[in-house]
């Protein structure tokens, strides 16, 4: 016969299993792990998608500074490398010229940006602009690319058809990421010294506004679909309507928001998130955090590019120097990450606590020698990695049954104690 001790006990041990098993269920159904990962050579900076091409150009910069960096160039159909192209020094931000088939690399240590024909993959223009510029944007209206520079507090705009730079607009306090709004015929640069947003006007080259209520903001990306700004800062993306250049909501996307590309057959907008490891997904439809899900990617994932005509989207990991490739569509299906033979890699210095700086120690190339990446002549298979597990996740939903079962066995708690009094009384 069990003694009253021993049944409190088994009461005890009862509510703590059920408390598990209800947490339980709230992870089991939103974290699905994915098959195992193809492992190939590739980049790991800034990158892009080329439309006409069906290719993704991705900065490399292996060699270390002071050293040229490479542009390489992935085949959507394959997710190989099947070309490195030799840039200048440090390779950062970068943007595709659909007009002229031409891919722009911002070089930042070497103060020009190199013009890519995706005809050829060779450099066919080297343009000088400001000094240290950062990232790059493509006005398709005009024919122009917009070069920010943090150092000057400027915005250089390319022609296209000259390869040169016909204005200088100054803007807010460094300068980072920039995004085209063609509804507008608007460029709106993210200061992120400044805590605000310039909004720019391609017809005169000329600020018409300035957004403040963003702490030191980083990417910028255009929604097609509902016409409105995202600007990545801090942990968050606050959305900026075109028509009143005012913002609208501010959705929590993880710890680090950084890079931002949308998905128009979706109606979502990706963010990479840097600390996180993730890619946030926002909708269209529900603007908020509880809708916001998430895909797992590589260590330290600062930029993403939408390829639309394979649905899918391009994480560049630039803590581990690799490229993430995921179905949109389906953000639980396998991800495929690009490696390259080197892991070095840097990021420009910036008072700015968001922007970070991470060099890994594990670079095969000589500090003497400047040599492309290997190309994918070598492929591995991991399911092991960090980055083969691909998650879709609602945190909201997670918070509410994690809350829930607190609350059980609290309640429970409080229920067995008096009985263990009543007990003890009788």
């Amino acid at each position: 016969m069990i003694s009253t001790s021993g049944k409190n006990r088994i009461a005890v041990m009862a509510v703590v299993l059920l408390g598990l098993l209800i947490l339980g269920s709230a992870v089991i159904p939103i974290v699905r792990a994915a098959p195992a990962v193809t492992t190939i050579n590739g980049g790991g900076e800034a990158i892009v998608y080329d439309s006409a091409k069906g290719e993704v150009f991705v900065n490399s910069d292996p060699n270390g500074p002071s050293k040229p960096g490479f542009a390489q160039v992935i085949s959507d159909s394959t997710n190989k490398v099947i070309d490195n192209i030799t840039v200048g020094d440090n390779p950062y931000g970068i943007t595709y010229d659909s007009g002229k088939g031409e891919i722009f690399v911002v070089n930042r240590n070497s103060n020009t940006v190199s013009v890519i024909s995706d005809s050829t993959n060779t450099v066919v223009a080297t343009v000088n602009v400001g000094t240290e510029p950062n990232e790059a944007a493509y006005d398709s209206g005009k024919g122009e690319v917009f070069v920010s520079s943090p150092s000057t507090n400027s915005v250089a705009v390319i022609s296209d058809s000259s390869n040169k730079v016909v204005a200088n607009v100054t803007v807010g306090s460094q300068p980072y990421g920039l995004a085209y709004d063609p509804a507008k015929g608007e460029i709106f640069v993210a200061n992120n010294g400044g805590n605000s947003v310039s909004v720019i006007s391609d017809s005169s080259n000329t600020v018409l506004t300035t957004i403040t209520g963003v702490n030191q903001p980083y990417g910028v990306g255009y929604d097609s679909g509902t016409g409105q700004i995202f600007v990545s800062y801090g942990a968050s993306v606050a959305i900026i309507s075109d028509s009143t250049n005012s913002i609208v909501t501010t959705v929590r996307t993880g710890t680090v928001a950084y890079g931002l590309a949308y998905d128009p057959a979706q109606a979502e907008m990706l963010v990479a998130d840097a600390d996180s490891d993730n890619v946030a997904i926002i909708p269209d439809s529900n603007q908020t955090a509880a809708a916001v899900t998430y895909v797992s990617v590589g260590y330290f994932d600062y930029y993403v590019t939408y390829d639309s005509g394979m649905g899918e989207a391009f994480v560049s990991n630039e803590g581990l120097t690799t490229v993430s490739v995921f179905s949109v569509g389906a953000p639980s299906t396998a991800t495929t990450s690009l490696t390259p033979s080197t892991t070095s890699s840097v990021l420009p210095t910036s008072s700015s606590s968001s922007i970070k700086t991470s060099t890994t120690a594990t670079s095969t190339i000589s500090s003497t020698s400047v040599s492309a990446p290997v190309s994918s002549s070598t492929v591995t298979t991991s399911s092991s990695s960090k980055s083969s597990s691909s998650i879709s996740i609602s945190w909201s939903y997670l918070g509410i049954v994690g809350v829930n079962a607190a609350l059980f066995l609290v309640l429970g708690g409080i229920f067995l104690a008096k009985r263990v009094k009543r007990s003890g009384s009788s």
